[in-house]
């Protein structure tokens, strides 16, 4: 099958590249020895491609297959009538606890009422005479080569047209891809220091960062190529990651519905879109988000994680655990962040297998080889070069984070409406107790509020929105949705493509948010203008707005710049160069967050002045900047040009 032979061989390059990446970074070797790394990575590739026969059957037999469902009518219509009054009853416990978290963010209630719902469904469904309407019937079923070939082709070709015909900027290249371009620059030695502010020996910004290979995939087939970095990281290389992507997600649908693959898929698509543009939302992490290693991790590994778990749990297979294993190295090659959740991913489904395994409860204790990998590599960073603070220093709220990750009332309302009938699903048919102990246990052990102090200390950084990249949201409600389609009820149908429709054309889908045309550059296009002009230019260290500065450092022939963005000043440690980073420091956050860091623009001039700034960016629709155009040009600078909003101070 096309689709399986894409997947391996992507999975064998995507694995032997990052682990090869790893060796370079942690021994600081040349940028030349990446060249060797990226053939072995093709070769294995290509092997992936020729020899995927030994891991068709994980994707292609009945092992992994969601049952067909009936629905069984009731006996007596007492039963009709007390199974009613429980749906009434979850119903208000539904609109009261969600109410609560819609309107003041208090996710507390919602949280225990979810608990308890779980522990309710679960004594419900062991009580033998107790009525559900839904009945699992044994079905034989594959999905089909040619039918995952035909679905995998039209999955291609709609995630590569989404990903070029819309455009959702990130400010995160200002990092991501300077140190892409930096690994060119400093060739003998990859990620040892900083390429951002144009002093010689600055520290590395952090060293978590030496842990993700996608930038270097960037930075070396621009180096190959000849073309910019920007270029390769926006268009070239998440190409063939949305291609790729598109293989792992018909696959994992054809596994577990192999009769309707094609709606499922259908419906984890469209919630991708419905699930907002939100800094934390899925949708903002999905296909517009593939140039940056995020996007491909949320959108494909997480489902991958969770469903090569359940299936070296089910069936035993070494096979599947090999692939797990991988899966969660890649992972962390997409994103440092990996780390933590991808063991996490999988550790939430190996506790809910020991306890709805039974007899085969004991293949849990196989999944500790899956988070050797990323200890060995957390034990290095701790050991030899701890993380720098994070730029964050709240924890969060479970209800704050909700808001986040679902970005618009109506998505947020539907996501946890699937999540409380989710967690019912034993009421509706008894043998669904398994969907219930997964979800309760994501509850208990990951989006529990007593804890988020305690993640925020030790793991996340104080990014604690990312502990739901350990759980695969959208996969699942699209799952949940597959269930229901599965009853064959028109009506039940009509109304899943009713809240789907209704949630990629409503206000809070990321159509709304993304700029809407082809793009290949995935910038906002006015300051990006800019830094392209200032590049190429001999005018010394620049100060200038964020919103130029942060696009200035993607560029490969550009000026020094005093940082940036404001959130990286936090994670600079290097205590020999402490004094002019606290002064950078200073007058970065004056010209762009806080005006009473200096009490006059004199104090202001005589700091820059000792920086050593040569060029100042001035955004003019800005009071303030513009306050400070006569005492620049009296203190030397002069207006080099103007173009639109923006005047370049040279001195």
């Amino acid at each position: 099958m096309i689709s399986t032979r894409v997947f391996f061989s992507g999975f064998l390059f995507l694995l032997a590249w990052t682990i090869g990446v790893h060796l370079v970074t942690f021994q600081a070797l040349s940028f030349g020895t990446l060249y060797l790394v990226a053939g072995v990575a093709l070769i294995a590739g290509v092997l992936g491609a020729l020899k995927a026969g030994p891991i068709v059957d994980i994707f292609t037999t009945n092992a992994l297959a969601v049952q067909g469902l009936t629905w069984a009518p009731p006996p007596a219509a007492a039963d009709r009538n007390r199974f009613l009054a429980l749906l009434a009853a979850g119903a208000v416990v539904f609109l009261v606890t969600a109410g609560l978290q819609y309107k003041f963010s208090r996710a507390e209630p919602f949280w225990i009422a979810c608990l308890g719902v779980t522990a309710f469904a679960l004594w419900y469904s062991r009580r033998s005479g107790a009525y559900a309407p839904l009945v699992l019937t044994h079905e034989d079923a594959e999905p089909g080569s040619r039918r995952l070939d035909l679905a995998f082709a039209a999955t291609a070709a709609s995630v590569l047209l989404f990903y070029f015909l819309t455009s959702v900027p990130d400010a995160d290249d200002s990092l991501f891809l300077n140190l892409a371009v930096g690994a060119k620059e400093l060739r003998d030695a990859v990620y040892t220091e900083d390429t951002m502010l144009g002093i010689a020996g600055l520290d590395f910004i952090k060293s978590t960062y030496r842990l993700e290979s996608y930038q270097l995939l960037t930075a070396l087939i621009s180096d190959a190529t000849g073309l910019p970095v920007i270029l390769v990281a926006h268009a070239v290389v998440p190409g063939f990651v949305c291609v790729w992507a598109a293989s792992v997600l018909t696959l994992l649908h054809g596994a577990l519905f192999p009769r309707f693959f094609g709606w499922t898929l259908g419906f984890h698509l469209a919630l991708l879109v419905a699930m907002d543009g939100a800094l934390q939302s899925f949708g903002y992490h999905a296909i517009p988000r593939f140039f940056q290693g995020k996007g491909p991790y949320v959108t494909v590994m997480v489902p991958l994680l969770a469903v090569l778990t359940v299936s070296a749990m089910k069936t035993g297979s070494w096979r599947a655990l090999s692939l797990l294993v991988g899966a969660v190295v890649i992972s962390i090659g997409f994103t440092a962040n990996a780390v933590y959740a991808a063991p996490l991913a999988v550790a939430l489904v190996g506790a809910a297998w020991l306890v709805v395994g039974n007899k085969q409860r004991w293949r849990a204790f196989r999944l500790p080889l899956v988070i050797l990998y990323p200890a060995f590599l957390a034990l290095n960073l701790l050991i030899n070069d701890p993380p720098g603070p994070s730029e964050h220093t709240a924890a969060g709220t479970i209800g704050g984070m909700l808001w986040g990750i679902f970005g618009s009332p109506q998505v947020m309302v539907l996501g946890m409406a699937v999540v409380f009938a989710a967690l019912a699903a034993p009421i509706l048919c008894k043998r669904f107790w398994p969907i219930s102990v997964y979800l309760a246990l994501a509850l208990i052990l990951v989006l529990n509020p007593l804890l988020l102090p305690l993640y925020a200390e030790h793991v996340t950084g104080y990014i604690n929105h990312r502990l739901f990249w350990a759980v695969p949201i959208p996969f699942l409600i699209a799952a949940m949705l597959g269930l229901f389609w599965a009853v064959g009820r028109m009506p039940v149908r009509i109304a899943v493509l009713t809240v789907l429709m209704a949630g990629v054309l409503g206000p809070g889908s990321i159509l709304y948010k993304a700029e809407l045309g082809f793009s290949a550059l995935k910038v906002p296009y006015a300051q990006f203008r800019i830094a392209q002009r200032i590049s190429g230019t001999d005018i010394g260290l620049l100060l200038a707005p964020e919103s130029v500065s942060a696009w200035v450092t993607v560029l490969e022939d550009r000026p020094p710049v005093v940082e940036g963005r404001w959130l990286y000043i936090p994670q600079r440690e290097d205590d020999n160069f402490r004094n002019e980073l606290d002064q950078r420091a200073s007058i970065y956050v004056f010209l762009n967050r806080d005006p009473n860091v200096f009490t006059s623009d004199s104090e202001f001039i005589s700091m820059i002045s000792r920086v050593g700034v040569q060029a100042i960016m001035l955004d003019l629709t800005n009071e303030q900047h513009d306050g400070l155009r006569p005492a620049l040009i009296e203190a030397g600078y002069e207006i080099a040009w103007q173009d639109g909003q923006y005047a370049l101070l040279l001195r």
